[in-house]
């Protein structure tokens, strides 16, 4: 419940802290959320655009497509890149996207959706461009999606109904917990959804 009292108090404390980049909630009992940016591109099915949208319910995250995406990503403490998984790697124009971008230490997280099991390969070359950019990678994120590419077309696709709840809600639950523990220390949180 908002105070009107406390953010008339503490109008100052959140001007300053809009200034260092840090979003301040004043709320009672809240604590500090991370401002995320989630840019994503999807475009068959819709898939990523889904569990991007999932990611963007579990806190103070702008989304933006890759076409609306903005220039700089100075301003986030988190920043989150996905894409579907075209032939054993992320888009293309995501991977580009992201090569005329560059950061200094800055957090970020790969997501993908893919109409296959998850090997590890899928996100290497974005791991790797990521890093070589300057952000410092906190996370990784894959869920299935429905599929119809090339000869899966013929037969309905794979993967119906896929992204689901199950899925969504991990999407959540994994960007709460990114934003919460800020990952200080050196570990990378995974999850990947390959059950029904």
């Amino acid at each position: 419940m908002w105070c009107p009292n406390i953010f008339n108090r503490f109008g100052a404390l959140l001007t300053n802290s809009w200034r260092r980049g840090l979003w301040v909630g004043v709320r009672l009992g809240s604590v500090k959320l991370m401002k995320i940016a989630i840019i994503y591109a999807s475009v068959h099915h819709g898939n990523t655009q889904q569990i991007a949208e999932a990611m963007a319910e579990s806190g103070s995250v702008d989304l933006y497509s890759l076409s609306e995406a903005p220039d700089s990503l100075s301003s986030y403490q988190l920043v989150g890149f996905g894409s579907g998984i075209y032939v054993f790697r992320m888009h293309q124009r995501l991977m580009r996207w992201i090569k005329r971008r560059s950061t200094s230490g800055q957090c970020a997280f790969l997501f993908s959706t893919r109409g296959t099991r998850y090997f590890d390969i899928y996100h290497r070359v974005a791991r790797q461009l990521i890093t070589s950019r300057g952000f410092s990678l906190c996370g990784e994120f894959s869920c299935r999606g429905y599929d119809t590419f090339g000869p899966l077309s013929l037969l309905g696709g794979i993967n119906r109904g896929r992204p689901n709840q199950n899925d969504y809600a991990r999407a959540r639950q994994f960007v709460r917990q990114l934003s919460k523990e800020r990952y200080a220390n050196a570990s990378v949180l995974r999850s990947v959804c390959d059950e029904s």
